[in-house]
């Protein structure tokens, strides 16, 4: 990602991952809110949106500034817990 200015012709590649798991989840979502599980006025793009980022900004930051992020053992749980309550899920504990 870092070398996207001197690549461009990577760019496609290294964003499909991140594309088609925003999708995934979207779709995820969007059956919660068919089942009533999840708020239906959520802003189920921001998130999705806000998931991914965290994962990834956990994945790709905790080598060099672990004290940003929950201690590793509790950091799926968080992230998900605030994911599901931004969605309004009614039973995220």
């Amino acid at each position: 990602m870092s070398e996207i200015d001197e690549r461009p012709e990577v760019a496609g590649f290294a964003c499909r991952g991140r594309v088609e798991v925003h999708g995934l989840l979207d779709r995820y979502v969007a059956r919660l809110q068919e089942k009533g599980l999840v708020d239906p006025s959520a802003d189920t793009f921001a998130a999705v949106t806000m998931l991914i980022s965290s994962v990834m900004g956990d994945a790709m930051g905790r080598s060099m500034s672990p004290e940003s992020f929950p201690p590793e053992d509790e950091a799926a749980s968080r992230y998900v817990r605030c994911f599901l309550r931004a969605l309004g899920a009614s039973s995220a504990s």
